[in-house]
Parts: C-alpha cells; sequence; structure tokens
C-alpha cells in the first residue's frame, strides 16, 4: 500500500502496469491468506473435539484408579464439575495459546522491528506505551486471582449441592426440604454472582486505565508522525504504511491482552485439575503385582488401622480363616466389623501388622486381579441406572443370560423380576429407585454370587429382607458357601448360628472367638447380646 501511494502522489506519469501488479500481488496475498485461515480454523476444530474426546475419559480412568479414601473426602459433584470446567477452561487455553497468542505475539514482534527499520525515533515513540499497558494488565490479573480461586471453588460446591440433592430426592422430598435445599445452593450461587460481579467490576475498571494508554500512545505517535512527514523525513507513503502497521501492533497488543486474561481467568480450573492428576492412590504396590489365584486363606497379623487424623478403629487384630470357612464378624456399631472389610479388599493399607492371602502379602497382589475373586454385599447396594440384567451382570459383564437367571434364584429375585412387566430387561432407575431395599439386596446378592468368586462378604446383606427371604437367603447361604470362603457381618444374630467361627469386637479390638454354642455358654458380650435379642429389646 505504500508503495501505490507514493507512486500515485509522486510527480511525473503513473506506471499503471506496476500498479497493477501491485493490485494483483494483493489480491493473491489476501486469497493466500484466506486459505491460511481455512487451514487453521480446521486444525483448531480438530484439535478441540479430540481433546474433547480423550481427556475426559482420561480424567474418568484418573478418578477410578484413586483409592476409596480419595473418593470418601471428594463430594461426587465437585469431581464430576472438576473435570468438565477443567476441560472446557483447557481446551480455551490451549485453542488461546496454540493458534492465537503465539502467532500473534510473533507477528507483533515483527512488526514492531519493522517500524523500527522504517524510522526509529518513530518506532520508540510509537513503543513507549506498550510497557505501561503490559504492567496494567499484569496488575490486574495478579489483583483478580484469589477472587477466581475462589470463584472455582464455589462453583465446585454449587455442584456438589446439586448433585447431592438429587442424588437423595427421595429424602429431600419426604422431609419437605425442598425450600432448604433451593436456599442452600442459591446462597452458593450468590456468592458466585458476588465473586465474579467482583471480578468483572476490577476488570472493566482496568480496562479503561489500559484503553486510556493505548489512546495516548496513538496521540503521541500519530503526532510525532506527521510531524516527521511534514519535516520531509518520511513520506506520505511511509505515514499511511506506519500508520497502518502501528494500528496493527496496538490491535494485537490489545488481543494479546485479553488473551492473556482469558489464560488467567482459565488457571484456577486448570490448576485444580492438574491437582487431581497429580493426585496419587495410596494403594500402591510393592514390587512386581502379583496374580495370585485366591484359595481364601485369609490371616489377619497383629492388624491395627486409623483413618488419618483420627483415632485407631482396628488394635492388634488377629486371626486366621481358613478355605471354606464360614465366619461372622460380630459387634456393637462402630466396633470395626466393616474396616476389616475394606481392609481385606485393600480400599485402605493397614496401619499396622499384615494381612496375607492364602500366605502372601495382600501389598504385593494385583489388585484388579485379587479383588475380580472376591464378591461383596453390603447393607446400601449400588444399583446403576440400567436394566436388572445388567445390574446384575456388572461383576461378570460376558455372562450367559442363563447364569443370570442362575444366581438371580438362588439369592430369591427370579420370582420378582419375572413380575415385572419387561421381566429382567426392566429399568430400574438412578440408584434402583424403582426397587424396594429388599429387591435391590436379593439383586446385590445375585450380582456377588455371579462370577463364583472364592471370598465371599454379606456385610449386613440381610438386614432390609423381611423373615421369609431372609429364610430363604439363610438356606441359599448352604449352597452358596460351597468350596468358598464366607464372612458375614451381622447384627442379627439368628442369621449366623451356623457359622464355623464367629469373631466378636469391642471398640477396635477381637474380644471373643468361638462357634454360637460355645460363645452363648460364656459370660462375654456376645452372650449378652444374644440375651438381648432373644429377649426382644434389640431387633
Amino acid at each position: 500500500m505504500k508503495i501505490i501511494l507514493d507512486e500515485l502522489t509522486r510527480a511525473g506519469s503513473i506506471d499503471w502496469q506496476k500498479l497493477l501488479w501491485l493490485v494483483v500481488v494483493m489480491f493473491l496475498v489476501g486469497v493466500f491468506g484466506s486459505a491460511y485461515y481455512r487451514w487453521i480454523d480446521i486444525k483448531r476444530f480438530n484439535f478441540l473435539l479430540n481433546l474433547d474426546r480423550y481427556l475426559p475419559n482420561i480424567l474418568h480412568q484418573k478418578l477410578l484408579s484413586l483409592s476409596l479414601g480419595y473418593h470418601e473426602k471428594e463430594n461426587t459433584g465437585n469431581k464430576i464439575v472438576k473435570i468438565r470446567r477443567g476441560v472446557d477452561r483447557l481446551g480455551k487455553l490451549l485453542d488461546n495459546a496454540t493458534w492465537d497468542f503465539f502467532p500473534t505475539a510473533f507477528q507483533t514482534i515483527f512488526t514492531f522491528i519493522f517500524i523500527l527499520i522504517i524510522d526509529w525515533p518513530l518506532g520508540l515513540v510509537f513503543g513507549a506505551s506498550i510497557p505501561a499497558y503490559l504492567l496494567v494488565t499484569w496488575r490486574m490479573n495478579k489483583i483478580v486471582g484469589p477472587w477466581r480461586d475462589d470463584s472455582q471453588r464455589n462453583y465446585e460446591k454449587s455442584a456438589g449441592i446439586m448433585g447431592q440433592s438429587m442424588i437423595n430426592i427421595h429424602t429431600v422430598q419426604s422431609f419437605a426440604q425442598e425450600r432448604y435445599e433451593a436456599k442452600t445452593h442459591k446462597n452458593v450461587l450468590d456468592t458466585i454472582f458476588n465473586l465474579e460481579n467482583k471480578i468483572w467490576s476490577k476488570i472493566l475498571n482496568y480496562n479503561f486505565t489500559r484503553n486510556t494508554i493505548l489512546d495516548v500512545g496513538r496521540f503521541l505517535t500519530l503526532g510525532f508522525a506527521v510531524y516527521q512527514t511534514a519535516r520531509g523525513v518520511i513520506t506520505a507513503g511511509s505515514l499511511v504504511l506506519f500508520f497502518t502497521l502501528s494500528e496493527r501492533v496496538y490491535s494485537s497488543v490489545f488481543r494479546l491482552s485479553r488473551i492473556y486474561d482469558t489464560i488467567m481467568d482459565s488457571a484456577p480450573a486448570i490448576k485444580r485439575l492438574d491437582s487431581l492428576m497429580r493426585t496419587e492412590t495410596d494403594i500402591k504396590i510393592s514390587g512386581a503385582p502379583a496374580r495370585h489365584k485366591v484359595l481364601g486363606k485369609i490371616e489377619f497379623q497383629n492388624v491395627s488401622f486409623a483413618y488419618i487424623g483420627e483415632k485407631r478403629v482396628l488394635e492388634s487384630v488377629d486371626f486366621t480363616i481358613n478355605p471354606g470357612e464360614f465366619v461372622a464378624l460380630v459387634g456393637p456399631s462402630g466396633a470395626g466389623k466393616t474396616t476389616i472389610v475394606k481392609l481385606l479388599y485393600r480400599h485402605f493399607d493397614v496401619t499396622g501388622g499384615k494381612i496375607l492371602i492364602d500366605g502372601m502379602d495382600l501389598k504385593k497382589l494385583d489388585m484388579r486381579y485379587y479383588r475380580k475373586q472376591l464378591g461383596i454385599v453390603t447393607q446400601d447396594i449400588d444399583i446403576f441406572n440400567d436394566t436388572i440384567s445388567a445390574n446384575i451382570a456388572y461383576a461378570k459383564p460376558d455372562s450367559k443370560f442363563e447364569d443370570i437367571v442362575r444366581v438371580a434364584k438362588v439369592a430369591n429375585a427370579h420370582d420378582f423380576i419375572i413380575k415385572m412387566k419387561n421381566g429382567y430387561d426392566t429399568m430400574v432407575g438412578e440408584r434402583g429407585v424403582k426397587l424396594s431395599g429388599g429387591q435391590k439386596q436379593r439383586i446385590g446378592i445375585a450380582r456377588a454370587i455371579l462370577p463364583n468368586p472364592k471370598i465371599l462378604v454379606f456385610d449386613e446383606a440381610t438386614s432390609s429382607l423381611d423373615s421369609e427371604s431372609e429364610l430363604m437367603i439363610q438356606k441359599s447361604l448352604l449352597e452358596i458357601a460351597k468350596n468358598r470362603t464366607i464372612i458375614v457381618i451381622a447384627h442379627r444374630l439368628s442369621t449366623i448360628r451356623r457359622a464355623d467361627t464367629i469373631f466378636v469386637f469391642e471398640n477396635g479390638k477381637l474380644v471373643e472367638r468361638g462357634t454360637h454354642k460355645e460363645l452363648t455358654t460364656n459370660d462375654g458380650l456376645y452372650s449378652r447380646l444374644h440375651s438381648l435379642q432373644v429377649a426382644g429389646e434389640v431387633r
């Protein structure tokens, strides 16, 4: 454009052929630029699609690999929004940095150098305002940084509250606490609103300052350029070229500042995502993991355990369970029975002593391979929003339908399943809301025995069943118990009369052991619990 303008304004005849070639060149450059930006847009689109495809899956796998201890501390909604918001912000950051920030920064530096070559005094006047602009931008983001961190934490808290109220919707509505939940959620949203308002008020105030700095720079630059043109130091074409380039640089600097703002705005979510990725599981394998085929022998050798920052839950516990034995764990609530199961599954590591499986240290076993050989039925059964068949088959997804029906019959679940409209294909809703507590437990029992585990744990598994169903399950236990180790945790002592050994716990210590007959004849805790239940004082 400078050459065209100089050609048109110089004295003498105009070289129209030269001007035509210059116009053609400008046209070709424009076409090339359009093609280049189309290519860039395609690359950006593919990049963002692949990021959204792979990163959430990687993060989901990371969450699944973390120990139960991590998940018991973190709210489900928090974890979900941490991933979703983090992925969105990371995508925005990488997109801006790769396709905007670095190309724009390179273009700005190159153009500034070119301006200095044209007229270095003019270039220095032009560049004088840029450091002040960048300093104000840095200062603004430093001030609002902590507020952005607080906002991100409250976004996660908001998701956690909403998720919790939806997961527990039955309780919320049963106790008519809809308004309370809505108010609690609104309070967090109000906090987010105030923080965001505070952030954007500060940014808008600083934007006025930043724009004023650029306007002052434009005024000084244009004034000095006109002065240099009047003195004949530069031509009119050079003036137009310089003004065009200076505006491009100012626009680029403005754009870079906005990209930097976006990057800093994304930083809190990305830092929390990075923190998740850097979190290591508490459960680590000692040496090469051993893929051991479990026989069913369990040894607790002087085992002690305490949750972080809390008093001991178990203290110096010693016992041995031989393959094929049916044992029971009994004791008051909080005695440590369920903790023993968590340690057996190695959801937590012991803080003292060791656990042996068939004589092998549990810490040396391949956890995934080991856990596939265990089965568990808990008091609160986890049911997925899927069919009954899929829920039973969850422990062994490749199971044949006839095997699913077989274990459903053993668990006394088949009769109620076939009475449903869609039978085994019935969708049960989130967390099994369409099923009763007893129905969920029977599906849980069927699921646990489907993969034919060598160690099977019943943690209050019959607590929600009616007396008739409980009796049927107890009879089924005789068949289930063949060729496997059975561990039953129960408050109803009637369910464990046939146990080979009963271990009695109190305050984290193993205080008694023996058969039902032996323990009822002793004047100990088990005898007292049994007497109370017989008398009907404890159910």
